[in-house]
């Protein structure tokens, strides 16, 4: 899909020299909006650093026991949810 959209966002832009005139000021100016945005959020984004680590790190250790704890999430969709459903049609 999108080098479909590639593709045709090119041969747009040179079908016409007007056309391509506007397609370069609109990258141009995207390209500017990009830059500054990425310089606003730039301090944002060292100072939480830290914590997204920290959060990251936290999220890591509870999916490693959750799987210790429970082998069925580690297990193949099919056998394990057939195994469970088998087993409660048996108390059934």
């Amino acid at each position: 899909a999108c080098s479909n959209l590639s593709v045709l966002y090119s041969e747009t832009k040179h079908s016409h020299p007007t056309i391509t005139s506007v397609f370069n000021v609109v990258e141009s100016r995207a390209s500017a909006w990009s830059t500054n945005a990425v310089h606003k959020v730039s301090p944002i984004v060292v100072k939480l650093e830290s914590q997204v680590s920290f959060a990251n790190n936290v999220a890591c250790k509870s999916l490693d026991w959750l799987e210790t704890s429970f082998p069925l999430l580690l297990s193949p969709t099919d056998s394990g949810w057939t195994k469970c459903f088998l087993q409660l049609k048996m108390k059934v």
